[in-house]
């Protein structure tokens, strides 16, 4: 099954009422258990530990995928039952997360993000871009918004306010592609391979479709 049939697939799931909750929370109770096994072998031999977060049913090469079922953002007991203490993840990655939380919620998040990196350690995430000048995207991703996968977002965030609620944690912010004030795109060489966004040139190669854009930021911890 390739990329784009799956996609397909999600999105009609996504719109049947509980539906994609149910589904993930079978795919994902099994795991609740074998996660802590999973995290250990990552360890073998030195190896980097690298998870997706609210994976969403994506499960890339070399990332281990988590839910919102084992591993709450803003609950660090959940993060210390998954890695045992702080400062113990290399990578992090979360694609279309953070508009699902307040702002509020999301700065807690990203804390909790900083503390269980290790120094040198990124997280790549990426959101729904406001400065997006095409006004059908805007009405698609806005709070609000009566556009694919909208339901629930809760911040429609600028390449500023979503760089600030990183920098606010402690990390050093590298943006990576978004639109500016100007309407006008900013895209900056990155490596798909240290982290896919879907939704992103990254990935793509060459950005014709607005509504595959992001804000795409790697947060440092330094």
């Amino acid at each position: 099954m390739n990329e784009n049939t799956k996609i397909w697939i999600r999105s009609i799931l996504i719109k049947i009422p509980g539906l994609w909750s149910l589904l993930l929370t079978i795919r994902y109770s099994g795991l609740k258990s074998e996660a802590r096994k999973a995290v250990a072998e990552m360890r073998k031999d030195n190896g980097a530990v690298k998870i997706c977060i609210g994976s969403s049913g994506d499960n890339y090469p070399g990332w281990f995928p988590t839910e919102q079922n084992f591993l709450e953002l803003l609950v660090e007991k959940t993060w210390i039952n998954l890695f045992d203490k702080t400062d113990s993840v290399d990578a992090m990655l979360a694609e279309h997360v953070w508009e699902h939380m307040s702002l509020e919620d999301g700065e807690i998040a990203a804390k909790m993000c900083y503390k269980f990196l290790k120094p040198g350690g990124f997280l790549r995430i990426a959101v729904p871009d406001g400065y997006t000048p095409d006004p059908e995207y805007i009405k698609a991703v806005d709070v609000g918004g009566k556009g694919k996968c909208a339901d629930g977002h809760l911040v429609l965030y600028n390449h500023v306010s979503f760089a600030e609620v990183f920098e606010q944690a402690g990390f050093k912010v590298n943006k990576l592609e978004y639109f500016n004030e100007d309407g006008n795109f900013v895209h900056n060489p990155w490596d798909v391979k240290t982290g896919k966004i879907k939704r992103s040139t990254g990935n793509r190669g060459a950005n014709k479709d607005v509504f595959d854009s992001s804000i795409v930021l790697d947060a440092v911890k330094e």
